[in-house]
């Protein structure tokens, strides 16, 4: 549960890993730059398989192929329904390069902020299940929730500074449990303490963060936190103090009743009682 999210190198691969070790995190999303902007982050196959090859079997990876990132909300909109076909033929591309492995889901569009974004996202959805059982999901943008039939994961993006243009715990985690309500699996796949990345962190934000993965962790919902260029944000959030909750083992549920009658027969057995 709970994990990194990053524009990764081939070489970054090895150092996300054993940080993820190291907190007992388990999701990388690797973001990639459509062709169609002006993106410095190209998709590269080689990276998905590193992560596949070094990484424990029971970690995953989140493509998110079509990472468009914002010239303001209309320029999102714009870049994608311009290239729509280009979009689809990257997605293709991940399919064709791991098609049916469990370990690798696909994201349909980062940050997509049209009126039409159900539409958009329910058309990628159904262009995946139509080709691969790869797991796929979507994040929502500045909206409320929405019906999306089928996908293995929803989410959006949570960032807790700076004050005054950002979440509050109390908001985020009200609109996670929205998400539950309609019986999404929630994958947020950027959070953070500051949209400003490591220049932007406090003691205060940085706190807010730890108890939205807190209470996102009693969600059964996984935060994946941004980190920009591989592990450029972690040292600060380390210096600050970033914590996850140590896993643990399901819970035994036990029935008074029967705790009792169970005691009393063992003291019988044991001749302590007549």
């Amino acid at each position: 549960m709970h994990g990194i999210s990053t524009y990764p190198k081939l070489e970054e691969i090895e150092p996300i890993v054993n940080a993820m070790k190291q907190k007992g995190i388990t999701t990388l999303r690797a973001s990639f730059n459509p062709s169609f902007i002006s993106g410095t982050h190209p998709y590269d196959k080689r990276i998905i398989q590193k992560f596949l090859d070094v990484a424990p079997q029971n970690f995953k990876v989140i493509v998110d192929r079509i990472h468009l990132f914002t010239t303001g909300q209309s320029g999102n909109e714009a870049q994608l329904k311009n290239n729509l076909q280009t979009a689809y033929s990257h997605t293709q591309e991940v399919i064709n390069d791991f098609k049916n492995n469990s370990r690798v889901w696909i994201e349909t569009v980062n940050e997509y902020p049209g009126t039409d974004q159900q539409r958009i996202h329910q058309n990628f959805i159904d262009f995946v299940r139509a080709r691969c059982t790869n797991p796929v999901g979507f994040n929502k943008f500045r909206s409320g929730w929405y019906d999306v039939k089928g996908p293995a994961f929803a989410g959006d993006h949570y960032y807790f500074g700076p004050t005054g243009s950002c979440w509050s715990v109390a908001s985020a985690i009200r609109d996670v449990k929205a998400g539950i309500a309609r019986g999404y699996n929630i994958i947020n796949t950027e959070c953070g303490a500051s949209w400003e990345e490591a220049s932007g962190f406090t003691p205060q934000n940085v706190n807010y963060l730890n108890e939205f993965i807190r209470q996102s962790s009693a969600l059964n919902s996984e935060a994946l936190i941004w980190n920009r260029y591989g592990l450029q944000n972690w040292q600060a959030y380390e210096s600050f103090g970033l914590t996850f909750p140590t896993p643990t083992a399901p819970g035994i549920e036990i029935n008074p009743e029967a705790a009792v009658a169970a005691i009393a027969a063992i003291a019988l057995a044991l001749g302590l009682k007549d």
